[in-house]
């Protein structure tokens, strides 16, 4: 039996168009990862603050949305977005 994933790689940030990937650099230990949305989101604004946690070291740190970078295809870890 295969379960749902609770989290999705494609997202929509601010006005431009269509779902894309997106990665995060790590501030602690700088090794780049892409980030994993909650299921439910499929939008958020430019301006959003979002709340990641390095697969690399751990780290717990704060980007804003329109400062992440698209990721298309990439082979690097994931980690997972909080959006409060």
């Amino acid at each position: 039996m295969q379960t749902e994933s609770l989290f999705r790689s494609r997202i929509q940030i601010g006005n431009h168009s269509g779902l894309k990937s997106f990665q995060a650099t790590c501030p602690k230990c700088s090794e780049p990862f892409n980030v994993l949305w909650p299921i439910g989101i499929l939008w958020i604004p430019e301006h959003a603050t979002v709340y990641l946690g390095c697969p690399y070291c751990g780290a717990p740190f704060l980007v804003v949305a329109c400062d992440l970078l698209s990721a298309e295809n990439s082979q690097l870890r994931s980690s997972e977005a909080y959006i409060p």
